[in-house]
């Protein structure tokens, strides 16, 4: 899309992707260069390196972590990414259908508003990691059912509250045009409602990864035999502070890598609303 001199000053006006992606490197590139600085001051000031390991400290480490397991003939930091990740798409599959489900009915059917959006709302204002041993009693301590239960309890009420306030702010004209032309209350929902609301919930989605990842963590905090809030737990231990920031840098990577495939999926699922944010 071509743009006019005059307008590219204007606020939210967008930028080519060549400028975007050097914008973007320049981003990561300060924060490098903000940690290298840090890492320089304490060593200067005559920290232990070993409590503010350098880039190199890292890269070794990643080449720790990543090595053979003589053991079990594994390698323990791609097993733990397997397991967390394993969880956390099941614990965020659940989570979204009882939330779309939900959501679009509260939104659009207000009786159900009415019976539900009171109860959901107060649910939502309950921190998940307070029923941590609620549900480790429910679903038992082994095993990764407590888990997925806390990512999908932690993520559900405010997804659904979402979901419906988008669906409550569909044009009701729309809504009228569409029965006055014969549509049942099912094809007005269908063919009506969900394709304009898509978008959003998408975008809602992407949001609610971040807090998906806290609650996957920190039930491995508490019990995991493996997974990478395991890993975290384990390099605690020893006092690794180099293998634990390479799991935090691990998991910024593949919670960006996800909010890439969500957003690529918004644009393969409604096209329409891209073009129209580009517009």
């Amino acid at each position: 899309m071509t743009i006019e001199p005059r307008f590219r000053s204007i606020i939210g006006s967008p930028l080519a992707p060549a400028t975007r992606v050097v914008l973007g490197a320049a981003g990561v590139l300060v924060v490098i260069a903000a940690y290298s600085t840090y890492v320089h001051r304490h060593e200067l000031g005559g920290g232990n390196p070993r409590f503010s390991p350098g880039l190199g400290q890292l890269w070794t480490a990643l080449g720790e972590l990543t090595e053979v397991d003589p053991r079990t003939g594994t390698v323990p930091f791609w097993t733990d990414t397997l397991a967390s990740l394993w969880i956390l798409a099941r614990g965020l599959g659940i989570g979204i259908a009882i939330s779309a489900a939900l959501g679009i009915a509260v939104g659009v059917l207000s009786s159900v508003h009415a019976l539900c959006s009171p109860t959901v709302t107060a649910i939502a204002k309950v921190p998940p990691t307070a029923l941590i041993a609620l549900f480790i009693v429910v679903f038992g301590a082994t095993g990764d059912g407590f888990k997925i239960a806390l990512i999908a309890f932690g993520i559900s009420p405010t997804l659904t509250l979402g979901i419906a306030m988008v669906a409550r702010a569909v044009p009701s004209n729309m809504i009228v045009k569409a029965y006055s032309l014969g549509a049942s209350t099912p094809a007005v929902v269908v063919k009506g409602i969900l394709p304009q609301i898509v978008p959003q919930i998408v975008e809602m989605i992407r949001l609610a990864v971040g807090p998906a990842w806290i609650y996957l963590i920190a039930a491995e905090y508490v019990n995991a035999s493996e997974g990478i809030g395991h890993g975290i737990v384990l390099s605690m231990r020893m006092v690794r502070i180099d293998h634990i920031l390479v799991y935090v840098i691990w998991l910024a990577l593949l919670g960006t890598a996800i909010d890439f495939a969500f957003h690529a999926a918004s644009r393969a699922v409604a096209p329409w609303a891209a073009a129209r944010k580009e517009d």
